[in-house]
């Protein structure tokens, strides 16, 4: 689920991803126990639950930390749509809203391209928001130069703006998620990868799309600035060992839906290859060489330095496909970590025979 996977939200620059705000977990274990797991009892167990996933019992309850959101409530956001002619205006403007994230914690965007009908529908959908009524001038001055197709963006409620959001879902479809995680390399280096990325996507996914003209295909750029990283640490850090000197990455998210069952095979192959040479890619052109990340601080690795885990080779367990390697992408060898906990708390395989979802081998 959403926390068990760490969970990111609008709310994420300013207090860490979802299971960061997690107090206690209430857990019934494999030989039918039912324990508290939180900072000072069971600690190992809550560790693990803050992102590792669903393999260590039965949750019954999450406490959660609470904080008040918006202006009296409100806050300012909603969906835009533009024409894929901008898109590289567009995907200048992420790279620079995720470098500069620090100064505009309030604010956040995802940015998601959609191709679909044989590219008859070409368009970019940016989900805006901001924990306030208005958001002050400057923050998204370079998505608000350009011309809309639609524009639902206003002051509502936090749950108007999620509902909202919400209707741009398209039910009755079957539906891939996959997902990898590219570095935020200071301009022009990162907006010509961000640029150049996006436009091999859109071959790839026209050359496919022409013969299967039912798929929907969507890719979204989800900044991952070193903010929430470095709020995480502040909670006593989380399974997936992020290390905020590394700085602001992108986690990238690649969709594809389709009508029926005659499509299954061809839209799983489909989903692998979109990501298959990605890492290559990025570790062949930009590795090797002493290149950070925007923010990256002292201490940090480089671009293609180390294994990467927890940094540029992480997958973000909620965007995840069940053939990536998420556990073991994860960073500060907290895999072994994590398995031990499991081992412990489940040795006969209870849970971990009888649930879906990313196994320790």
């Amino acid at each position: 689920g959403l926390t068990l996977g760490g969970g990111l939200s609008f709310l994420s620059a300013q207090y860490g991803l979802v299971c960061d705000n997690v107090v206690n977990y209430e857990v019934v274990l494999a030989n039918a126990s039912i324990v508290n797991a939180n900072a000072s009892c069971n600690s190992d167990l809550f560790f693990a639950l803050k992102g590792g996933g669903n393999q260590f019992g039965i949750i019954t309850s999450f406490t959660m930390k609470t904080y008040p959101i918006g202006t009296n409530g409100q806050v300012w956001g909603g969906v835009r749509t533009y024409s894929g002619t901008y898109a590289e205006q567009i995907i200048n403007a992420t790279q620079n809203f995720t470098e500069n994230y620090f100064q505009h914690p309030k604010a956040a965007v995802i940015v998601t391209g959609e191709i679909a009908i044989d590219n008859l529908l070409d368009i970019f959908v940016v989900f805006f928001f901001y924990d306030g009524e208005t958001p002050p001038a400057g923050i998204f001055d370079a998505f608000d130069a350009l011309p809309t197709v639609t524009d639902a963006a206003k002051t509502q409620t936090y749950s108007d703006l999620l509902n909202a959001d919400d209707t741009t879902n398209i039910y009755g479809l079957r539906y891939l998620i996959r997902g990898t995680t590219i570095p935020n390399l200071p301009a022009p280096t990162g907006k010509t990868l961000f640029l150049n990325h996006y436009n091999s996507w859109k071959s790839y996914v026209l050359s496919n799309n022409a013969l299967h003209p039912s798929f929907i295909f969507s890719l979204a750029f989800q900044p991952m600035p070193a903010i929430i990283p470095a709020h995480s640490a502040a909670a006593g850090g989380n399974a997936l060992g992020m290390d905020a000197r590394n700085g602001d990455f992108m986690w990238m998210e690649y969709d594809i839906s389709w009508l029926t069952e005659l499509g299954d095979d061809e839209a799983h192959s489909t989903a692998m290859n979109i990501t298959a040479t990605i890492k290559e890619q990025v570790a062949a052109e930009y590795g090797g060489k002493g290149l950070v990340n925007t923010n990256w601080a002292e201490g940090g690795a480089t671009i293609g330095e180390g294994d990467g885990k927890g940094g540029e080779n992480l997958y973000f367990f909620n965007d995840a496909m069940y053939d990536q390697e998420t556990l073991q992408s994860y960073g500060d060898g907290n895999y072994d970590t994590l398995k031990a906990v499991q081992r412990a708390v489940d040795p006969e395989g209870l849970f971990y025979g009888r649930t879906g979802g990313f196994k320790f081998t």
